[in-house]
This record gives structure tokens, C-alpha cells and sequence, in this order.
């Protein structure tokens, strides 16, 4: 899952902005005094968040019951 596909399910319209430049934006909102809530969507979007169920699927017999699509869809109509 990308975070185009991300934008895209939310909505928006994915844009890409140079990794210096969000970093320097996020930088001078994070001065703020007031941040805004959504600068930390920002820092989520920034990064790839990989987690690995092996150990869960292994030791635990656990298996998802929501592909990560189905999951961003019900985000999406929850926002």
C-alpha cells in the first residue's frame, strides 16, 4: 500500500514534494505554538510502516481477517 493509494482513498490528490522540502515544512509548523493535528499524519505519511505477522501467524495461529485495502476503505469512510 502506497501512499498514493492512501490519498487517493481519502480522497485527495497525491502530489510529491521533495524530501527536503517536507522535512523543512515540518520542521517550521512543528515551531508552531498551536500544531495542527494533521502534522502527524504528515510524519506518518513520510515513512513506510512494515510489520511482520509471522511470529502472530506462527506461535499465535493468528490470521488477519481484513486485507490492508479493505482496512483503508473502512478508514476512509470513517473520516
Amino acid at each position: 500500500m502506497t501512499v498514493t493509494d492512501v490519498a487517493k482513498a481519502l480522497g485527495g490528490r497525491p502530489v510529491r514534494v521533495p524530501a527536503a522540502a517536507a522535512s523543512a515544512a515540518s520542521a517550521a509548523i512543528s515551531r508552531l505554538p498551536v500544531v495542527p493535528s494533521m502534522l502527524e499524519w504528515l510524519h506518518v505519511a513520510r515513512t513506510s510502516v512494515v510489520m511482520d505477522t509471522t511470529k502472530a501467524k506462527r506461535d499465535l495461529g493468528w490470521r488477519p481477517t481484513h486485507s490492508s485495502a479493505e482496512t483503508l476503505a473502512a478508514l476512509a469512510s470513517a473520516v
